[in-house]
């Protein structure tokens, strides 16, 4: 039997702790382009690359033709909707929900957590890399995954670990890693 988790991408809509309501509504309408893009069905089912028996299906909704132009920068369009699937994936998979961006040259893009603790907000936290191809094969994302695997040693001195989440939008297949 096949673990099936579902994700919708409205659910971005209300942001969380580290992101706002306006970030998540963008990250989900850009993932509903590369989705649109990619010919996913409805809802997109991704597999998870190395779990055989796991399936995460994503909820998403046709963009508009005005979202269509907005994103047509399909590497940003790329980059913002593999943020969207990767931080539902982060909360509803893994458990660990955003709590705040990270700095650009740091190695990873966002700290996640499983509880919020005003008085040590990085007490048993994570850093979360994200990367997504729009097109691609499964070597491809492998590919992908190891040079991002490698980016987050950046910040190994941090002491913390790291996931690596990379989504293959034509594929279908997430790549999670944790070191």
């Amino acid at each position: 039997m096949a673990s099936l988790r579902t994700l919708f991408l409205k659910e971005l809509h209300q942001g969380m702790y580290g992101l706002t309501p306006e970030c998540g509504m963008a990250c989900a309408q850009a993932a509903d382009v590369c989705l649109e893009l990619t010919d996913a069905p409805h809802p997109a089912g991704f597999a998870v690359l190395g779990e055989d028996s796991v399936r995460l299906d994503v909820i998403w909704n046709p963009p508009s033709e005005q979202a269509k132009r907005s994103w047509r920068d399909r590497i940003e369009a790329t980059e913002q909707g593999a943020t969207a699937i990767a931080l539902l994936v982060s909360k509803s998979y893994l458990g660990e929900e955003v709590l705040e961006r990270s700095y650009i040259g740091g190695g990873f893009d966002y700290w996640v957590g499983k509880t919020v603790d005003s008085a040590d907000l990085f007490r048993d936290k994570k850093r979360l890399e994200i990367s997504g191809l729009l097109e691609g094969d499964i070597n491809e994302l492998r590919r992908r995954s190891e040079k991002k695997i490698a980016q987050t040693r950046r910040s190994d001195e941090l002491g913390y670990q790291a996931y690596v989440i990379v989504v293959g939008f034509r594929v279908r297949t997430l790549k999670i890693v944790l070191r």
